[in-house]
């Protein structure tokens, strides 16, 4: 099932927009979360789950929510 998705052997990430993304997560640098974390919040969302990356270990990813958005909504 995965050759339908492959597009010269590497997977078709083109298809995957910044809106789609911006949808269901929250990437890019601590300006951009940070506002789209406050669309989150204003929709209602209570909790966020923090998680690694390939490039970020878990204590990382951690170190810079705490760093760089948690103070803009505590």
């Amino acid at each position: 099932m995965g050759r339908l998705y492959m597009s010269e052997g590497k997977p078709p990430v083109h298809l995957v927009t910044d809106e789609m993304i911006d949808a269901v997560a929250i990437a890019g640098d601590a300006e951009r979360c940070r506002e789209n974390l406050n669309k989150f919040v204003d929709a209602g969302v209570t909790q966020v789950v923090a998680f690694d990356m390939p490039t970020i270990s878990g204590p990382q990813a951690v170190r810079n929510v705490h760093e760089h958005l948690m103070p803009f909504f505590l």
